[in-house]
């Protein structure tokens, strides 16, 4: 292996770590991320709410929710979720949405959580209203769920269909033969624009978006993507989204390489002569 050749075959190998980590960043847990992100105390606040709720302590729940909240509408909608609630410890209580916003009324703290009973799963909301004297309620509600919303759209391999499957080789494939073609794109001699070439071969062109958890799929035709292929998951209970393109670009390189070093080819054999 000349030194030249074992140069890139170096960078082939750092373009492929480069590439897994592109698709491990892309699939990192976004309840993860929503956890460090959420203020740890507003978090507590938030479960304790409910916790409340279950405990039937309505009248410390009115004494913390906004002044306007505090009607009979809103201790009848409290005894309603506590009627409504299981009356066993849940499981597990996970943090799926975490917001900021603000309204003619101030600005707002938005919670969500899954609440997992084993045989049932609830949804839950709560908002906060930010005043100078602390957090103060500004309204809730609860869904139940006969599944749990995390893992009916955790990514995982089990009982995946064609259109899957094959997202999920161009998943790979697409950045790490576009990055190889970047490497050996700026290394060829005699290419004119390499910049204009550089940025074609990069993106992906066309788009197909293939939801991981039902497998339906939709085609853009205009559309780009960076090095050919994307993932991503806006929540813990939302599916897990993956996009391909062509890699028209990339393509189209290599056929250039292959005539450019025909061409040089067939100057230096009449000299060689």
């Amino acid at each position: 292996m000349t030194g030249s050749t074992s140069v890139v075959f170096k960078r082939c190998i750092a373009a492929f770590i480069v590439c897994c980590a592109v698709i491990g960043v892309a699939g990192c847990n976004p309840q993860e991320a929503l956890e460090k992100m959420a203020p740890r105390d507003d978090d507590a606040a938030a479960r304790r709410f409910f916790d409340q709720i279950s405990r039937k302590e309505f009248d410390a729940i009115e004494a913390q929710a906004a002044e306007e909240l505090r009607t009979p509408q809103f201790r009848a909608a409290l005894e309603q979720t506590y009627n409504e609630l299981p009356k066993t410890e849940p499981k597990k209580v996970s943090l799926i949405g975490y917001g900021v916003f603000s309204n003619q009324s101030g600005t707002m703290q938005k919670f969500d959580y899954e609440v997992d009973y084993g045989s049932q799963w609830d949804l839950r909301q709560v908002v906060f209203k930010k005043t100078d004297s602390g957090l103060k309620v500004a309204g809730f509600h609860t869904w139940h769920a006969n599944k749990s919303l995390i893992e009916s759209n955790r990514f995982n391999l089990e009982n995946k269909g064609a259109t899957q499957w094959i997202a999920l080789v161009f998943l790979v494939f697409n950045p790490l033969f576009i990055i190889t073609s970047l490497i050996f794109c700026a290394r060829t001699k005699g290419l004119r624009r390499k910049w204009a070439w550089l940025i074609f071969v990069a993106l992906g062109i066309t788009c197909v978006t293939v939801n991981w958890s039902t497998g339906e799929w939709m085609f853009q035709l205009v559309q780009f993507q960076l090095l050919g292929a994307g993932a991503f998951q806006a929540s813990a209970i939302t599916p897990f989204i993956v996009k391909v393109g062509l890699p028209v670009g990339a393509t189209w390189f290599w056929w250039k390489r292959h005539k450019l070093k025909a061409i040089d080819q067939s100057q230096a054999a009449p000299n060689a002569g």
